[in-house]
């Protein structure tokens, strides 16, 4: 399922709820932004999508994975663990009432295969609370 990055999010009920967007619903056949982030915003998307927000029925596969990758499980992780992803949603709360709709496997994305999200979106992650991702402080 492709959507492109900062259009309305119709995926499911809490769309149309106020603005909601859409962003990192990656697919193989749409060219996607590719760079640098901030190694803060990967901790803290690392944090928000281990806490997944939103729960699916069914999992999200990464089709930029070569096709002998696992399925339907993607696995993340750094030297504080491994988790695995795509079974669930995040939102982030933005600036001027934006909310931000990715697939908890968008930190795949970034990690696996650079994914550089928008900067409005690199900087909600960075602005969200510590006690909104379960940050204790640690790396």
């Amino acid at each position: 399922m492709y959507f492109e990055d900062n259009t309305a999010y119709t995926h499911s009920s809490a769309g149309g709820r106020g603005n909601v967007v859409n962003i990192g619903w990656l697919d193989a056949a749409h060219p996607y932004p590719r760079g640098a982030v901030p190694h803060d915003f990967v901790r803290r998307l690392r944090l928000l999508c281990f806490n997944g927000s939103v729960r699916r029925r069914g999992w999200r596969r990464c089709n930029l994975c070569p096709s002998s990758a696992p399925y339907p499980v993607v696995v993340v992780g750094d030297d504080t663990g491994a988790y695995s992803v795509g079974d669930s949603g995040i939102r982030v709360p933005g600036n001027g009432g934006v909310l931000y709709a990715a697939p908890s496997v968008i930190i795949h994305y970034v990690q696996a295969h650079g994914y550089l999200p928008p900067e409005d979106f690199v900087q909600a992650v960075l602005g969200v609370g510590a006690h909104e991702i379960g940050d204790s402080g640690g790396g």
